[in-house]
């Protein structure tokens, strides 16, 4: 299936979708194309490669360029934290396929840990095992580098579609 790069109003890269949804985003009115490749399997089609958000808003006219988009966030899910954390143990090191890798709460949630980007950390099963319920310094393990929020967004969203396989030749100059 054809992927699509979504930018922002902004040119920030949000998200990677298929060529439906984008379709549906175009024709709704809701994105332009910035970018698109022939589809090969459908003869002389045009299929996008890159589209970019509209920010509808009434008033645009009067408050030119005040951008009223709230700044992009980030969850801190599994697929973001191993990235952040390069696919290896932040405790050992441990990486490479023959490793299973875990996420693991810094502080344990039944101490109070929330899952935030500050509290989850990529763990293989050994180190998380030989952590458990403790806190590091009740484990005697430590952690380096600090667990943090990355600081680029826009970047941290591109150098994952990179990694994963899922960016286009065409989408490279939309990604930082």
């Amino acid at each position: 299936m054809t992927k699509v790069l979504v930018l922002s109003s902004s040119q920030e890269p949000l998200n990677i979708c298929d060529w439906r949804r984008a379709l549906s985003l175009i024709t709704a009115g809701k994105a332009t194309v910035l970018e698109s490749y022939e589809a090969k399997a459908h003869g002389s089609d045009q299929r996008a490669a890159v589209i970019m958000l509209k920010r509808p808003h009434p008033l645009a006219g009067l408050y030119a360029g005040l951008d009223k988009r709230q700044p992009p966030r980030l969850a801190p899910s599994r697929r973001n934290i191993l990235h952040r954390d390069g696919y290896a143990c932040r405790y050992c090191k441990a990486h490479g396929p023959a490793v299973t890798l875990t996420l693991d709460h810094v502080t344990p949630r039944c101490q109070g840990g929330k899952n935030s980007w500050e509290n989850l950390v990529t763990a293989c099963s050994r180190c998380n095992n030989k952590k458990g319920g403790r806190n590091l310094e009740e484990s005697g393990m430590s952690l380096t580098p600090v667990p943090h929020y990355p600081t680029n967004v826009a970047a941290f969203r591109a150098s994952m579609f990179r990694k994963l396989g899922m960016s286009h030749p065409s989408w490279e100059k939309y990604l930082p």
